[in-house]
């Protein structure tokens, strides 16, 4: 049996063709998108949370088509 606290890593790669957009929840009074964030070796960096949200998205959708009640 697998203990449900072990923690994971995962390493994802992906392939920018256009620009980089990291949506806001628009919580600034302009409106504007959060501004691209580099690592100090010049690497793009999305944050984790932008990917659970996507992954969340992508889930919830899935679940939908299946007629599952989503919350």
């Amino acid at each position: 049996m697998t203990n449900p606290t072990t923690e994971k890593q995962w390493r994802i790669t992906a392939t920018i063709d256009t620009a980089l957009c990291i949506g806001d929840s628009g919580s600034s009074e302009t409106g504007a998108d959060k501004s691209t964030v580099k690592t100090s070796d010049g690497k793009l960096y999305i944050p984790a949370s932008t990917l659970k949200g996507i992954w969340r998205h992508a889930c919830e959708a899935i679940a939908r088509s299946q007629e599952h009640f989503v919350c």
